[in-house]
């Protein structure tokens, strides 16, 4: 073993002539490995990759350039038709009117109701907290 390892340190046998020549002939019937592919190789791959499978779905791959589905078409693979004009508003906008504004004024009496039912109840709580220590003390 030392002997083996001795060729890489300088301080190996002076047999190592012989020595690189079992290991060529101990490996000499392994496969070697290819060299790695350029990138112009890898590139031009991957494009024909993507072209294929577009071929293949004979459509474009990005779903933004598909063709328009009619909205009349009853194919149940064609799935992403266009919406009809009365679908599309779901909401009303929003008027500043009269109605609203009293909404809004009855909104911020019942808040201010609340927030004085509040004060109350944390005053009666400090007037029991005052009793108890009273009552112990």
């Amino acid at each position: 073993l030392e002997d083996k390892f001795g060729c890489i340190d300088g301080t190996g046998s002076d047999d190592d002539d012989d020595n690189d020549e079992e290991y060529d002939e101990q490996y000499n019937h392994l496969p070697t490995l290819a060299p790695p592919p350029t990138l112009k190789h890898v590139i031009s791959t991957i494009y024909n990759y993507w072209i294929t499978k577009r071929s293949k779905l004979k459509k474009p791959l990005l779903r933004r350039y598909h063709p328009v589905t009619a909205s009349n078409d009853t194919n149940p693979h064609m799935v992403f038709r266009q919406r009809e004009q009365e679908k599309r508003r779901l909401r009303k906008k929003r008027q500043n009117d009269v109605e609203a504004y009293k909404k809004m004024v009855v909104l911020q009496h019942d808040f201010e109701k609340l927030r004085g039912l509040c004060e109350l109840i944390v005053r009666r709580e400090e007037v029991n907290e005052c009793m108890v220590e009273l009552t112990n003390g």
